[in-house]
């Protein structure tokens, strides 16, 4: 029997995995190559945290937040914890990250700042 926290699990994950493939199919039809998914960057600690997206050559990376807008949900004061956590290691190992909700990517906007950043990045 699945209790109510975890379905409600279920569900953020699967819009989360939704609306990355939704900016995935719009990184491929602006032809901006292809990023690598679920890649492991944290080099100086044994952490294992991966990042949605990420063109380790720039050292750019994106994170899809799917669950920001479900009603009377949203983040535990413990998972900003964490999510603070793993984008101060990765500024420290000089990724630029950037976070975009749904509506974001609907919008067009999350593609707009993808391609500004891997335009202004020096490649590795």
């Amino acid at each position: 029997m699945v209790t109510a926290s975890e379905l409600k699990k279920l569900e953020q994950k699967a819009k989360r995995e939704r609306w990355e493939a939704e900016l995935l199919n719009q990184i491929r039809a602006a032809k901006i190559q292809t990023p690598e998914r679920e890649y492991k960057f944290d080099t100086r600690n044994a952490r294992k945290w991966l990042f949605d997206f990420a063109w380790p050559f720039k050292r750019v990376a994106v994170e899809v937040n799917g669950g920001v807008n479900i009603p009377g949900g949203g983040r535990h004061n413990r998972q900003i914890g964490k999510d603070g956590e793993k984008r101060n290691e990765a500024q420290l190992q000089g990724w630029d990250v950037y976070e975009f909700t749904p509506d974001q990517i609907k919008s067009g906007y999350a593609l707009n700042v993808i391609e500004e950043a891997l335009a202004e990045k020096i490649t590795l």
